[in-house]
């Protein structure tokens, strides 16, 4: 089968190309980005969501694609940004979608993924799967005020409060989304990604301690105080907000209530194994 993977340079596309790679050789993958490379030894192909003319590339590549999978712009109109390539993709017989959303996002949630993923479940004659991953591992050393804090002020600021996340490795997302591509038979719903172990911010600091041989602390603040720490360390405003909103969700445990009931995939490496693997990141410069 041919899938698109737009997004095809981001950490979750770039995860499920390394998997397609080494786990699925029938597969024959098409990466979608605005710089237009290749990743993973497939083939590359421009593609800008908000321009039209870049449609039809990836069907110059491989007329052959049935499966879309869509990373959105990082945009409060998401789905409108989205909503005129799926259905070009569409009319060009594309039957199957999979969308990577979050964990606190539901279905019909007024939030970008939320809106997006409603509209794949109210379309007809397709499949689809979305995949609802919580925080990626990632993020502690793509994040350059979380890299900064850790490795210049020993510290760890966020307004979880007591809430407790399930963070888990981008690799671990890559691994269910190959799964909801190629499995004979669409969910035609969604699938929750969570890493082993649940925990609060003051656990991580310990296990960041203990991996790094010196007191990581972990500063509890408001969410409008986190607001202010994330924009005065160079964090973009839209980002800021949302990540104070996300914030306020865990710390009243709406991870795992938005989460229950769902299929849930749960991913095999742990944040100590995440930590010791690239504690390099965190050590202080001379």
């Amino acid at each position: 089968m041919a899938v698109l993977v737009t997004g095809a340079t981001g950490m979750s596309s770039v995860a499920l190309l390394k998997v397609l790679k080494s786990e699925y050789s029938s597969v024959e993958a098409i990466c979608a980005s605005r710089q237009g490379v290749g990743v993973q030894g497939f083939p590359g192909v421009i593609f800008d969501w908000t321009d039209d003319a870049t449609y039809e590339n990836p069907w110059k590549v491989n007329p052959k694609i049935r499966c879309v999978h869509i990373v959105g712009p990082p945009a409060m109109d998401m789905l409108k940004i989205v909503e005129p390539f799926l259905v070009f993709a569409m009319n060009k017989s594309v039957k199957r979608f999979t969308f990577v959303s979050g964990a606190l996002a539901n279905k019909g949630d007024p939030v970008p993924h939320g809106k997006v993923h409603e509209w794949l479940a109210e379309q007809p004659n397709i499949e689809y799967a979305v995949i609802r991953p919580s925080g990626f591992f990632e993020n502690f050393v793509t994040q350059n005020y979380r890299v900064a804090l850790l490795r210049d002020e020993d510290k760890i600021i966020s307004n979880y409060g007591d809430g407790i996340c399930a963070w888990v490795a981008a690799d671990d997302i890559g691994k269910a989304i190959a799964r909801a591509i190629t499995e004979e038979k669409a969910c035609n719903g969604e699938y929750i990604v969570l890493g082993p172990e649940g925990l609060t911010n003051d656990q991580i600091a310990a296990i960041f301690s203990e991996v790094l041989a010196r007191k990581i602390t972990h500063v509890s603040v408001s969410g409008e105080e986190f607001t202010k720490q994330l924009l005065q360390r160079g964090v973009e405003q839209h980002f800021a907000v949302i990540g104070a909103m996300v914030g306020g969700a865990i710390a009243q445990g709406m991870e795992q209530s938005k989460t229950k009931g769902f299929e849930t995939i749960v991913g095999k490496m742990t944040l100590r194994e995440f930590i010791e693997a690239n504690k390099q990141v965190w050590i202080p410069e001379k």
